[in-house]
């Protein structure tokens, strides 16, 4: 349940399911440029959505803008290891397909009210969080084509349950599996 959450948009309010449209776009924005706090809300509100906001996330991958604030937010703390092309900002649309992979790792994600990273550690989809082509971090002119994959995918996949979803990506059954493009 998301009422829990005191992580907030605006000051000290309880995050709560979106209401509409509206809502859905504050927290896709709030992905790009919102503090910690308001991107591990907004991820716990949209992950809460399931498979419905993932064709609303698909449309937004290929968005070149940079992320302020957002070099290794998507890796897991514990590691001592940062890959060569990570130590920058990173694009808003490997944010929102990192939301995508989120929804089919994880059944709930957990909230500790601590916001000094952007997920709990045993909650992240992948190590690092990057996206690579031919073991390099991909460049903003790879969005469109990562899209095109997840799109497909998407395609493919649709009218299957969500649970169906997540076991085959724990049998490594992926949106870019099969692809030049990988996670890590």
């Amino acid at each position: 349940m998301l009422l829990g959450c005191v992580c907030s948009l605006s000051g000290s309010q309880k995050l709560d399911a979106p209401e509409g449209d509206r809502d859905v776009q504050r927290y896709l924005e709030t992905l790009k440029s919102g503090t910690v706090c308001q991107r591990r809300a907004a991820i716990i509100v949209l992950h809460h959505m399931g498979k419905s906001i993932i064709p609303v996330l698909i449309e937004r991958i290929d968005d070149r803008d940079v992320a302020p604030s957002s070099t290794l937010m998507l890796a897991n703390p514990i590691l001592s290891y940062v890959p060569p092309g990570s130590q920058r900002d990173e694009f808003s649309g490997v944010i929102y397909a990192y939301v995508i992979e989120l929804i089919l790792a994880r059944d709930a994600l957990h909230d500790d009210l601590d916001c000094t990273f952007l997920l709990t550690t045993g909650d992240y989809a992948y190590s690092h969080g990057l996206i690579t082509k031919d073991s390099n971090v991909i460049l903003a002119t790879d969005l469109a084509r990562v899209k095109q994959v997840y799109s497909r995918w998407w395609e493919g996949n649709r009218g299957k349950e969500l649970s169906t979803l997540r076991l085959e990506w724990k049998k490594s059954v992926r949106p870019l599996t099969g692809s030049e493009y990988n996670w890590m």
